[in-house]
């Protein structure tokens, strides 16, 4: 595996190893139920066909969100152990333990790329930009989720409490526009950090507030960024 330094490849994969059977377990509140419905409102409106390539795969939560064809969809990952687990639950799709800014696959054999719910972030994000730029056929899309630094609010993920990296708005979109990204739009998505108590509301309520923060909220005060934008033809 070659790509970031293999020490901070190795380090970042075996957290997520050490977590990768109780990983799915521990979002399943209202807030992250919540989270994932827009998510998926936002997935639907992004993809319509093609190949696609999810960096940071995880368990397969795109999968989920998406339903995307067996014969459409390649997954990676840095841990072997979240890999084993999406395998598990969706065995006809294709998943490699690999470094997702710099991977084994061909350039130019994507239409879409995503990376969702942090992923990006736990790499240096302009590589990870770079990997979905050589991926993606010319006007490919890609949709990312880094966190935002609205996450500052919030305890980090227990799963990594010293490996994320937050994202303003603002360098994400100057990141993209410098690695031939055009196109590029950029919203909040996720319960606001600042009130982190919110994520105990019934779900009716937080689908209604995650809605109004993503369409009117600035995009740094939530959890994560959506970013999409196309590789220039």
């Amino acid at each position: 595996m070659v790509g970031q330094d293999v020490p901070v490849v190795n380090r970042i994969g075996e957290i997520f190893d050490r977590e990768a059977d109780l990983y799915d377990a521990r979002y399943d509140t209202h807030a992250d139920m919540a989270e994932d419905q827009l998510t998926a409102k936002r997935l639907v409106n992004f993809y319509s066909q093609g190949k696609l390539v999810d960096l940071g795969c995880g368990t397969g939560k795109l999968i989920e969100l998406l339903g995307v064809d067996t014969e459409d969809y390649v997954g990676l990952d840095v841990s072997g152990g979240m890999i084993r687990v999406a395998r598990s639950k969706y065995p006809l799709h294709t998943f490699h333990t690999d470094d997702i800014t710099r991977s084994l696959l061909m350039g130019e054999s994507y239409d879409y790329a995503v990376s969702l719910y942090g992923s990006p972030s736990y790499s240096p994000f302009r590589d990870v930009v770079r990997e979905a730029h050589r991926l993606l056929r010319p006007g490919g899309k890609v949709l990312m989720m880094p966190y935002a630094p609205g996450r500052k609010n919030a305890p980090r993920p227990p799963q990594a409490p010293h490996a994320a990296r937050y994202i303003r708005a603002a360098e994400a979109r100057e990141v993209l526009k410098e690695e031939r990204f055009v196109r590029i739009t950029c919203h909040g998505v996720g319960v606001p950090w600042a009130h982190a108590s919110d994520r105990d509301l019934p779900l009716p309520a937080l689908q209604v507030l995650l809605e109004t923060e993503a369409n009117h909220g600035i995009a740094d005060d939530g959890c994560f960024l959506l970013l999409i934008a196309e590789k220039r033809r």
